[in-house]
């Protein structure tokens, strides 16, 4: 087509090129401008010249009869690709309307699908539903099988780690051993333990490499090996060692004894054991695939004086990108899944909550809540009150009121914490001990010692402390580092009881409902991750509100053993005097309430006193004549038991109990409720209003309305304690103030955690026991003199005794 024609059929054949290379696309005269002017020319001298030549006319006309039928044969060719290209985009716009329609269909099944109210199903894809997917795409995909050969140095110091053992390998096969075999490598792949990897493309390259490497001096070349199968043995004696283990199954287990004798290629052997959380071990043990089917079969193992139950050991390795099984997430080329919602995004940035499984139904559980004040004598009396109308017995507060170096307004309750403290739990519940050693300022560490024990921590991060240690800073504030390893110690060392952590954290993750993430938040989430905690915060209200700006800095988190034990966690919308709003959770518990520790049992006005007397003078008499003939101290102890025993059990019968009061505030009247009730009022209408002249207006008058019951609720009660002063005199002195000083319950009487030679105590009656035999030994056994005299003594009493 380049050529310039120079005869008719030159000319003809050049046209019909250019029509066959440009198609239907629009042909450009310029750029064949030259060439056309050269046919015009041909065409000319043709009609111009002499006509009488009759070969080159028929020759003329048989070519262009030709061109006409090629001509008319495209123009029906053209008129049938245009009416199926037409049926075709019919077709397609049919199939679009189906497609609509029955999109539609299932949007209207599922917006007019109703669930029951107990039981709401998500309606995105369960973990389950994903991976029944992804197994039905691999099944549809072809996956080639991998082709490896593992390679090991015979000898630890001849390498350092899997690179080395690489360069040792590409050593041992060069170029001219790869040209000569014919070999196929894929890579070459480093591996744990000073291993390598090399990916082959057939099954022959990996025969091929292994019969090449058999008798190398410095490395091992081996096909990989399917797994063992392995059981796990619980409930075993501690007492029994590893080995004796399986002297003890062969023993007493003759099935597998006789099968092990018949079969010598059978094995098993211990890989460890370990104790567990009750007081008995575990045991993991590989067998042969034939004995695995035995022991799972048979269920239970006879070992020492217990049926152990045997449990298969599944160690599967999973990503955690996709999760599927079979690789990991540093090799993952999927598309991420959560494992939590099965949504596409990362688990670790998912919102949605899984809910905390409480499937025991318990009559009553106590009610835990958490505030930070601000410092706010208002705000430390309004939890008070929120406190008596939620019935709490036990309250983490963060940045307390305090005057000096000590906790204030916080009336009724004992606070635990150290000194200065920024965060303390106050509670009016017994038995409860402050671990004093994992006390700080910043952290409130406490152990109730109910049915149920549990680890309860109340903390305060401050936003103006250092992230690291070693980071300069002008703050006098721990950092963020020294914290969270002190609750990883907390953590660690209580690890076998229910460990619930709550207070401000003042860090930012969508973990919690953040929009963002800071420094802060990114730390306390790795630690949160690590320590396999679950956080209780559902995301979707904030804990702190400060105009119009919201923020998600109170957390509460809580480990395994206590998810199943706290139930209701939740935002309150109450009045709090404060930017951070009120957090509360529930202890799920089969006991009631515990009551006041208070040593008055018993009520002794208005009693008649016969019935006591007599039965006391029966009931007692016997001890007078006992404690004559004691010869030793526990015989002592054993004497002032019983007779205690006795004493209560005749009280039990003839007088009434002394029943605890209710503790109210009793300051708080009728006037500050109704300011109350307004002030929710008109937070209400500011939330709620779409209007924003009308919100800007609301939101001012909840301010002013908030700041005169803030003004209310401090006058009232400084004006209730200044009138009961004021009524005080030599006589009304002894009625309520003598009464609230003798009242046991107003005195200190929490037990802290105190340091011994043995170390430090973990309960409330360690404590006990070590001050009682601090001051309070012990009497030496008598000596030679004492015990003359206490010989002549009861000698005395028996004649005397016989006389009478």
């Amino acid at each position: 087509m380049s050529c310039s024609p120079t005869t008719l059929s030159e000319a003809l054949d050049y046209l019909r090129n250019i029509i066959n290379s440009h198609g239907n696309k629009k042909i450009l005269i310029t750029d064949h401008k030259e060439n056309f002017h050269k046919i015009i020319t041909i065409l000319e001298d043709i009609e111009s010249s002499d006509n009488n030549n009759p070969e080159e006319k028929e020759q003329f006309r048989a070519l262009y009869s030709k061109q006409q039928k090629e001509l008319k044969s495209l123009s029906e060719q053209n008129k049938d690709l245009n009416t199926l290209a037409n049926q075709q985009q019919i077709e397609i716009e049919q199939l679009k309307s189906e497609i609509t329609k029955i999109k539609a269909q299932k949007y209207d099944e599922i917006s007019n699908k109703k669930y029951e109210s107990n039981n709401m199903i998500p309606t995105t894809s369960t973990f389950a539903q994903v991976v029944k997917n992804n197994r039905a795409i691999i099944n549809n995909t072809t996956q080639r099988k991998d082709h490896v050969v593992i390679i090991t140095p015979k000898e630890d110091n001849l390498s350092k780690d899997s690179n080395q053992t690489i360069a040792i390998l590409k050593e041992k096969i060069d170029t001219k051993t790869t040209l000569d075999n014919g070999l196929r490598i894929e890579r070459f792949q480093p591996a744990r333990g000073k291993k390598c990897l090399i990916k082959c493309n057939s099954e022959q390259d990996v025969e091929k490499i292994c019969n090449i490497l058999n008798n190398d001096d410095k490395i091992i070349a081996k096909k990989p090996t399917k797994k063992n199968p392995r059981v796990m043995i619980v409930g075993i004696s501690k007492d029994i060692l590893g080995q004796e283990i399986l002297d003890l199954i062969k023993a007493q287990n003759p099935n597998i004894n006789e099968f092990l004798l018949q079969n010598h290629n059978e094995f098993m052997k211990i890989i460890f054991d370990k104790p567990d959380r009750v007081g008995t071990k575990f045991a993991i043990v590989e067998t042969s695939p034939a004995l695995w089917k035995i022991i799972i079969d048979g269920k239970r193992l006879f070992i020492g004086h217990k049926a152990c139950p045997v449990r298969n050991r599944v160690s599967v390795l999973q990503c955690f990108n996709c999760q599927r099984f079979g690789h990991s997430a540093n090799n993952c080329q999927n598309k991420t899944v959560c494992g939590n919602c099965a949504g596409e995004h990362k688990t670790e940035s998912c919102k949605q909550l899984p809910q905390p499984l409480n499937t025991t139904t318990m009559d009553n559980s106590i009610t835990i809540l958490c505030q930070n004040v601000q410092h706010s004598r208002a705000g430390t009396q309004q939890i008070l009150i929120n406190a008596e109308s939620h019935e709490s017995p036990i309250l983490c507060v963060q940045e307390p009121y305090t005057f000096g170096d000590k906790v204030c307004g916080l009336t009724g309750y004992k606070v635990l914490s150290s000194a200065n403290p920024k965060a303390v739990i106050a509670t009016v519940m017994p038995n409860v001990l402050l671990i004093q050693q994992f006390s700080t300022p910043n952290c409130a560490c406490a152990l109730f010692n109910n049915q149920q024990p549990f680890l309860l921590i109340s903390v305060y991060f401050s936003p103006n402390a250092p992230l690291d240690k070693n980071q300069p800073s002008s703050s006098t504030d721990i950092s963020l580092e020294e914290d969270l390893d002190h609750l990883g110690k907390i953590i660690s060392h209580y690890s076998n009881i229910p460990i619930i952590i709550t207070g401000d954290f003042n860090g930012w993750h969508p973990a919690w409902g953040s929009d963002s993430t800071n420094l802060r938040g990114e730390a306390i989430f790795n630690f949160i991750s690590s320590n396999q905690f679950i956080i209780l915060n559902d995301g979707t209200t904030p804990t702190r509100e400060a105009g119009e700006s919201a923020t998600f800095i109170d957390i509460t988190i809580a480990n395994n053993r206590a998810i199943h034990i706290i139930n209701n966690w939740n935002v309150l919308d109450e009045i709090t005097h404060s930017d951070h709003k009120l957090i509360r959770f529930q202890i799920l518990g089969s006991r009631p309430l515990p009551e006041r520790s208070i040593t008055r049992r018993f009520k002794t006005k208005n009693v008649k006193w016969d019935k006591f007397y007599r039965l006391a003078s029966n009931e007692i008499n016997p001890y007078n004549i006992r404690s004559r003939h004691l010869a030793s101290a526990e015989e002592v102890n054993d004497l002032v038991e019983t007779m205690t025993d006795t004493l209560i059990s005749i009280c039990d019968r003839t007088l009434p109990r002394n029943k605890p009061g209710k503790r109210s505030i009793y300051w708080y009247n009728d006037e500050l409720k109704e300011r109350k009730q307004l002030c929710k009022r008109l937070r209400r209408k500011w939330k709620r209003s779409r209007n924003q002249i009308l919100k800007d207006l609301y939101f001012i008058c909840y301010i002013d309305c908030l700041k005169e019951y803030k003004n209310l609720l401090i006058s009232t009660k400084r004006n209730s304690i200044r009138q009961f002063y004021t009524i005080q005199n030599g006589e009304s002195v002894w009625k309520q103030v003598y009464k609230w000083c003798k009242t046991p319950a107003n005195l200190n009487q929490s037990l802290k955690s105190i340091k011994t030679e043995n170390g430090w105590t973990s309960t409330p009656l360690e404590t006990a026991n070590h001050l009682i035999n601090k001051f309070f030994p012990d009497d030496p056994g008598d000596t030679i003199d004492q015990s003359l005299v206490s010989t002549i003594a009861q000698s005395r009493c028996q004649k005397q005794e016989s006389k009478a």
